[in-house]
C-alpha cells in the first residue's frame, strides 16, 4: 500500500511538472513572438550575451546537470523572462530627446490621440516638451475627457504646452477636409509635426463603404494620405511620422514563394500585400483577415514616397511592437486582456518612446 501511495505521488508529481513545464514553454514562444521587435535590437546590441545566455539555457536543458532539479531549472527559466522583461522595458527603449526653447514652439498634430499611444504622446509632448498640440479624435466626448485630464496636469507642471481638442472621422474624407481647413486656416501658426496614428483591428467581412472602398483601409491610409497632403501645402517642411507595423512582412510570408496556382485557390489578389491586384480589385471588397496588414504596408509605402513628392518634408515610419493598447477586440477591458498585456505586452507608455524619439 505504501509502495501504491508513492507512485500515485510520484504521477501526481510528474503531472505537475509536466504542466508547468507545458506553460511555460507556451509562456516563452508567445513572449517571443508578441516582442520579436524589441528583441532583434537586444540581441543586435548585447550579441555575446545573448548568445551566451543561450548557450547556458541549452546546457541546461540538455546537459545531464544533476544536482539541478526541474523544478529549479523551471524557476530559473522564470526568473530569466523576468529579467529579459525587466531589461526590454526599462534599457532598450531610447532615451528621450532633452527638453528645449525650441520645443515650445512646435505645433503638433495627433491623429487617435484620446487614448493609448495617441494619448500618451500628447500628454509627453505638451506636458514635458512645451509643445502646442491638436488632439485629433472621432469622440467629441472622449476628446474633451482627454484634453481635460492633459491639461490639468499641463496647469499642475506649469508647462507652457497646450492641447486643443478637435474632432476628425477619419472613415469620412469630408470630415478629413474639414479637420485640415480648420487647421490651416488658423493663421497663427503652421503645423509642424503630423503623427498619423490612429488605426484599429478590423473584423473580417466589414462591406465596402459609402466610397466602394474597404472601410479600414479609408481610416487608417487613405484618410492620411488625404490629410498630409493638405498640410503639407501649408507647410513643405512638414515632419511626418506614420505609426505602422512590423506585422507588414507577413505580406512577402509565405504569399511571394507560393505557386500562384495556390495563391488564386486563397484569394483573388496576394493576401496581405498591396500591389496593382490589390488596388484593382482588393480594395474594393469587404474587409478580410489582412485588412489591417494591407493599411499597415501602405503607410510604410506612403513615407517612402513622401520625400520623393515632396523634398523638403521629413517622413518616418515606426513600428512601436505590440503595446498594451486596446487595439484589438480581446485587448478590451477585460481581465483575460488585463493578463495578456501584463505578461506579453510593453507598457504604451514605453511604446511612445519610439514616437517621441
Amino acid at each position: 500500500k505504501a509502495s501504491s501511495n508513492k507512485a500515485v505521488d510520484g504521477g501526481i508529481s510528474m503531472l505537475f511538472d509536466c504542466v508547468i513545464g507545458a506553460v511555460l514553454f507556451l509562456y516563452t514562444i508567445g513572449f517571443l513572438f508578441f516582442r520579436v521587435g524589441e528583441l532583434i535590437p537586444l540581441v543586435a546590441y548585447y550579441s555575446l550575451e545573448c548568445k551566451s545566455a543561450l548557450f547556458g539555457a541549452f546546457i541546461l536543458r540538455r546537459g545531464r546537470i544533476t544536482f539541478v532539479g526541474r523544478r529549479v531549472k523551471y524557476l530559473l527559466l522564470i526568473a530569466s523572462m523576468v529579467t529579459l522583461s525587466y531589461t526590454m522595458d526599462n534599457h532598450i527603449p531610447k532615451s528621450l530627446p532633452v527638453a528645449n526653447e525650441s520645443h515650445s514652439a512646435k505645433t503638433v498634430v495627433i491623429t487617435g490621440a484620446n487614448a493609448g499611444v495617441g494619448f500618451e504622446t500628447s500628454r509627453q509632448l505638451a506636458v514635458t516638451y512645451g509643445m502646442q498640440v491638436i488632439m485629433g479624435c472621432r469622440s467629441e466626448v472622449k476628446c474633451n475627457n482627454a484634453a481635460n485630464t492633459i491639461n490639468a496636469e499641463i496647469a499642475s507642471a506649469k508647462s507652457n504646452g497646450s492641447v486643443t481638442p478637435r474632432i476628425i472621422d477619419l472613415s469620412n474624407l469630408k470630415s478629413v477636409e474639414s479637420f485640415a481647413s480648420q487647421l490651416l486656416g488658423d493663421h497663427s501658426r503652421v503645423v509642424d509635426v503630423l503623427f498619423n496614428n490612429a488605426g484599429y483591428s478590423p473584423g473580417v467581412g466589414i462591406p465596402v463603404n459609402s466610397y466602394g472602398l474597404d472601410p479600414s483601409f479609408t481610416s487608417m491610409h487613405l484618410s492620411h494620405f488625404f490629410l498630409t497632403e493638405q498640410l503639407l501645402k501649408a507647410n513643405p517642411k512638414l515632419r511626418v511620422v506614420n505609426t505602422s507595423s512590423g506585422t507588414h512582412h507577413l505580406c512577402a510570408l509565405p504569399f511571394a514563394y507560393a505557386p500562384p496556382s495556390i495563391l488564386k485557390s486563397i484569394a483573388s489578389h496576394n493576401p496581405g500585400c498591396v500591389d496593382e491586384d490589390y488596388l484593382q480589385r482588393g480594395i474594393k471588397s469587404e474587409t478580410d483577415g489582412n485588412a489591417y496588414i494591407q493599411a499597415k504596408i501602405a503607410n510604410i509605402m506612403h513615407v517612402v514616397e513622401i520625400p520623393r513628392h515632396h523634398p523638403r518634408a521629413t517622413s518616418i515610419a515606426i513600428d512601436l511592437g505590440w503595446v498594451g493598447t486596446s487595439i484589438q477586440p480581446f485587448m478590451k477591458g477585460t481581465l483575460v486582456s488585463i493578463i495578456f498585456c501584463l505578461i506579453f505586452l510593453q507598457s504604451y507608455c514605453f511604446g511612445t518612446g519610439n514616437h517621441l524619439s
